[in-house]
């Protein structure tokens, strides 16, 4: 109902970017320089109802990647 992105970081691990991709590959909007927080929020308002592909890269090269449904 918030429609909203949420990603914890509890290691606060140093974050270059986030990317969010739809299902064909195509990027749907990129965030860069993030930092160190603990916790990071992207509105999805603006996304059609779909699946996504949310990768994030962190300052030592490090990429992790999970599957996210947006429902609006």
């Amino acid at each position: 109902t918030n429609k909203n992105l949420v990603i914890s970081n509890p290691l606060q691990l140093e974050l270059e970017n986030c990317s969010v991709y739809d299902l064909v590959g195509r990027l749907v909007f990129t965030k860069t320089q993030l930092g160190t927080e603990a916790t990071y929020t992207f509105p999805t308002s603006d996304l059609s109802s779909g699946i996504y592909i949310v990768k994030l890269l962190t300052n030592d090269k490090m990429e992790m990647g999970q599957k996210i449904i947006v429902k609006n």
